[in-house]
């Protein structure tokens, strides 16, 4: 279980390594109203990244799920929530 969720969030950490920055996520957290954006976006890039590489590999797991597991909660409230909230289909 840990092996799988550290090497499925992996992938999405090294994209935005390579390929993003800190100031472009900062943006879009900012804009959710939540405080501190850039380095809301700092600890996204390290929890998506290194945190997801220490699960999968076994290393400070509690520490690496830990923050892992905050931010897909705050991913859920803060960003999907309001979606599923104003759904009416039921789904």
């Amino acid at each position: 279980m840990r092996f799988a969720t550290g090497a499925i969030l992996f992938p999405h950490g090294h994209q935005k390594v390579l390929h993003s920055s800190p100031d472009r996520l900062a943006v879009a957290i900012g804009n959710s109203g939540l405080p501190l954006p850039l380095t809301l976006a700092y600890l996204t890039f390290f929890s998506e990244f290194v945190a997801a590489a220490c699960l999968a590999l076994g290393l400070f797991t509690r520490i690496a799920a830990a923050m892992i597991f905050i931010q897909m909660m705050v991913i859920v409230i803060v960003f999907q929530g309001p979606l599923v909230l104003l759904d009416q289909s039921g789904l």
